[in-house]
């Protein structure tokens, strides 16, 4: 069989200009993000991997004590807790969006991490450029928040995209109306390159974490649904008399109410007494079968977390948990310092992005690079 042959897949997700509202949305109802955070939160092992992986990319921080303590923008956040965010989102989404403040001297004064999932594109000028950013608080409208409108042209924020040349900016600024009318500029850094749309990192595992959640929901109903009486007593009733036309009860001889007692964690081993009206037929004790799925799964659900670790790189930490790599500081620092290698390019591409970030910040003057301290693991 060659390459021609193979089925063929689609892409991972479809793009195209939403002229209404002049954006090009993020697959085909413009919810791709938004789909991805809800299969990655739904499951345990993904949610831990990705959890574990912005970790790493962020790292000790910034290196330079007095930069990793500035405040850079109105809500009070340190230049590290940016960077925390960051890392967040480039763990999660594969990008990240940093927005700018600028004074009357085209110098910044506020940088701000923009949740990724609430930036979208411009639709491509003429010349096949990104002019705007637009954010808004919920694409998709899952909040429930009354305030927050459905996206359109007077719900949605455009914001010019990044450059900080103070001669650019100073003509936005005069563009806008003023200085008190300026929404600033936002920088957008895509895994994709460019000002393209990235396919998050687990993209590919996205059936194994839908997977996950499903076993999470079968181990849930083993245990909460499941039947675990030891068995029920069948007694006669001395209030019941074959054949009376007054007996009450249903007619199939079944009352789902009182079943409920005997279902779930809590009621295990409990007995269930049955009132007869046919001596003939009692006294008998009956054990219900139970069926317990744990072990039908089991195989399914190692390599499931198995593909899940290894679509964020982290099967050394997968064999680590499982045991089969031994347990002692030596494998623990190894294992550490490695997966601290594998994420140098996504660390390198955040160090990189802040050190443009500060060049020209008005309060970090004499900041030539941001560098960021790699996690390593230190027995002590």
């Amino acid at each position: 069989m060659n390459i021609y042959d193979i089925k063929k897949t689609g892409p991972r997700f479809k793009t195209g200009d939403l002229t209404n509202i002049d954006i090009q949305m993020w697959g085909s109802d413009n919810h791709y993000p938004h789909l991805c955070l809800g299969l990655l939160s739904a499951s345990v092992v993904g949610k831990e991997c990705a959890e574990r992986y912005a970790k790493f990319l962020m790292g000790f921080g910034f290196a330079d004590i007095g930069l990793a303590s500035m405040v850079v923008n109105r809500r009070n956040q340190r230049a590290n807790a940016v960077l925390r965010s960051a890392a967040d989102d480039l763990a999660n989404l594969h990008g990240f969006a940093l927005h700018f403040n600028y004074n009357a001297a085209g110098q910044k004064t506020t940088m701000t991490p923009v949740p990724f999932e609430n930036c979208r594109l411009g639709i491509e000028d003429d010349w096949g450029a990104v002019q705007y950013i637009a954010v808004h608080p919920d694409w998709a409208m899952t909040s429930g928040k009354k305030k927050i409108k459905a996206p359109n042209k007077n719900t949605i924020d455009y914001i010019d995209v990044y450059n900080p040349d103070p001669g650019v900016v100073l003509a936005q600024i005069e563009r806008a109306g003023g200085i008190e009318n300026y929404k600033g500029q936002i920088l957008w850094v895509s895994k994709a390159g460019g000002y393209n749309y990235p396919t998050v990192k687990y993209d590919a595992a996205s059936t194994d974490l839908s997977t996950d959640e499903g076993l999470a929901n079968v181990r849930y109903r083993n245990v909460r649904n499941n039947f675990f009486p030891a068995g029920m007593l069948v007694t006669v009733s001395p209030t019941k008399i074959e054949g009376d036309s007054e007996d009450t009860d249903d007619e199939d001889g079944f009352d789902p109410e009182k079943f409920k007692a005997f279902q779930g964690d809590e009621n295990v081993a409990k007995m269930v007494s049955i009132e007869v009206s046919n001596i003939a037929d009692a006294p008998q004790f009956v054990e219900f079968p139970t069926k317990n799925y744990d072990k039908d799964f089991t195989v399914t659900s190692q390599s499931t977390t198995e593909t899940i670790y290894s679509a964020f790189g982290q099967e050394a930490f997968y064999r680590l948990k499982s045991g089969s790599l031994g347990f002692s500081q030596d494998i623990i620092s190894d294992t550490y310092n490695m997966y601290s290698e594998y994420t140098t390019f996504e660390r390198d591409m955040l160090a990189e992005t802040f050190t443009e970030a500060f060049r020209g910040f008005a309060g970090a003057p004499g900041i030539s690079e941001a560098v960021i301290n790699p996690l390593r693991y230190d027995p002590a």
